[in-house]
């Protein structure tokens, strides 16, 4: 049980079981290894073992020399160097399941097929004389005694069972499966304290995920809120640059129906130029009719005291000259009386129109003055609605780059917490791997410790016996690191 092991294969394989004339199936451990020892130098080890029966083992131990002797009675083609993974590949077919011809069997010695066996290197390999690998390549170590079984590798064709490989190998006596015993002890309980550091390390890294999971949290949560609020100072910004633009397009609207007025307006100005140049010349007009009555006023006056002299001094002149030249005065003092009135009538309809052309000239003003004013404003609350609409399309485009950062850091986030996530679920997989792990060694080492062992009178006995016992102190450690208790398997 001494030297340094180097474990080839080690699995659970079906195998075939022809012992005491009772053929069965069954589960058996089959591990096969090298081990080194002085001053025999390498050999190879195949253990069997049953997890249903601590008590069962049978081994197999090879030196180079068996192996020749192996080599030589099957007919063998590989070295001692290959041997172990031929004969891994072999039990790996056995492994195949349903539909493989290769079968792993246990059986008494003797009890083959009687014809020659194969090489290990195929299942067709050449032929050789009838095996007896079975008494000879042995279990050579001292404890291992007992009946002498073969485990035999055997492919079945269509004509017959063959038997590719046998090996001889014998159940371990009392002190081999004590010593056996409290080597796997040892390495339970090695494993189980490797098991239990790497679970303290593993809640220890849990723990820090944790912490760095709620951390994560509580930003994706100030990020969700921050988003939130932004999403919400979005909408309302946009409402209110909805409700800008169609205050922009009222005024809009009013602008340019301001500036049609404007335009009727300046229409306007240039009517009443018209009429102003119209009234100048009304006004130039009555005023030349005026002068012309003043001077027709003074005509009349300088004849009639012309006429007056004329009758005084002539009083006796002819009546008929006399009397036609007042005829001819008296026509054309009615002629200029009704020029007169004319140019009355004429100045009194230019005063009305002058009087009308006034009032709508001041009117004009008026509105004229009214429509500046209202222009003024229109146009400082356009200068404002550019304004604000030029601010708000500003906070728009910081907000959506903030929208960009928050979007990218919430990406950032979802992507930290997916890591932790899948590292929190590997770690949580991992304690539960290493709490199976503790169980099952939980398992061996309470099978290893209430293991029946006969009493033996062998000299190795005291120390195999003080070997459990501080093995146990040890396993209590472990068992109380953590909190299971072993229950006898009944």
């Amino acid at each position: 049980m001494e030297g340094e092991e180097v474990i080839v294969f080690e699995e659970e394989v079906r195998i075939e079981l022809e012992v005491d004339g009772i053929p069965r199936v069954g589960e058996m451990g089959v591990k096969v290894f090298w081990r080194r020892v002085v001053p025999i130098g390498r050999s190879l080890c195949v253990y069997l073992t049953d997890e249903a029966d601590l008590s069962v083992l049978y081994c197999l131990e090879m030196t180079e020399m068996d192996f020749r002797r192996l080599k030589v009675e099957q007919s063998l083609v590989v070295e001692f160097h290959s041997f172990a993974d031929k004969l891994v590949e072999l039990v790996q077919r056995c492994c195949e399941g349903e539909g493989t011809v290769f079968r792993l069997v246990l059986r008494e010695s003797g009890s083959g097929d009687g014809h020659p066996m194969a090489g290990v290197v195929g299942p067709t390999g050449g032929s050789a004389g009838k095996g007896t690998s079975s008494q000879q390549a042995t279990a050579s170590g001292s404890g291992v005694r007992g009946v002498a079984l073969e485990l035999a590798i055997v492919e079945t064709n269509r004509l017959k069972n063959l038997t590719h490989l046998a090996l001889g190998v014998r159940r371990a006596d009392d002190e081999f499966m004590r010593l056996f015993l409290a080597t796997r002890l040892r390495r339970t309980i090695a494993l189980s304290s490797q098991a239990t550091r790497t679970k303290d390390q593993t809640e220890k890294e849990l723990v820090d995920l944790t912490a760095k999971y709620d951390d994560m949290k509580s930003k994706w949560e100030q990020a969700t809120e921050s988003e939130q609020r932004y999403a919400k100072e979005i909408a309302r910004l946009k409402l209110e640059q909805t409700s800008l633009q169609q205050d922009l397009a009222a005024e809009r609207l009013r602008a340019s129906s301001a500036v049609t007025e404007v335009q009727d307006f300046r229409g306007r100005v240039a009517d009443q130029d018209r009429i102003r140049k119209k009234l100048s010349e009304s006004e130039e007009l009555c005023q030349s009719m005026q002068q012309e009555v003043v001077e027709f006023q003074a005509k009349e006056q300088l004849l009639k005291q012309n006429l007056k002299e004329l009758l005084g001094a002539s009083s006796s002149s002819a009546d008929v000259s006399s009397d036609e030249a007042v005829k001819q005065l008296t026509i054309w003092k009615q002629e200029r009386e009704a020029e007169l009135n004319s140019y009355k009538s004429q100045v009194s309809r230019l005063n009305e129109e002058v009087a009308s052309l006034q009032k709508d000239l001041f009117a004009i003003r008026q509105k004229l003055r009214t429509k500046t004013v209202a222009s003024s404003r229109l146009e400082q609350l356009l200068n404002e609605s550019k304004a604000r609409v030029e601010t708000l399309a500003e906070e728009i485009r910081d907000l959506k780059n903030k929208e960009s950062e928050e979007t990218r850091l919430r990406t950032d986030l979802e992507e930290s917490l997916r890591k932790a996530n899948s590292r929190i679920q590997e770690k949580e997989e991992k304690i539960s791997c290493d709490r199976k792990i503790i169980s099952w060694l939980n398992r061996e080492l309470n099978d290893c410790l209430r293991a029946g062992f006969p009493r033996s009178s062998s000299p190795h006995s005291g120390a195999i016996a003080r070997e459990i016992t501080s093995n146990k102190s040890a396993f209590d450690q472990v068992q109380k690191v953590h909190g299971e208790r072993m229950t006898p398997r009944t």
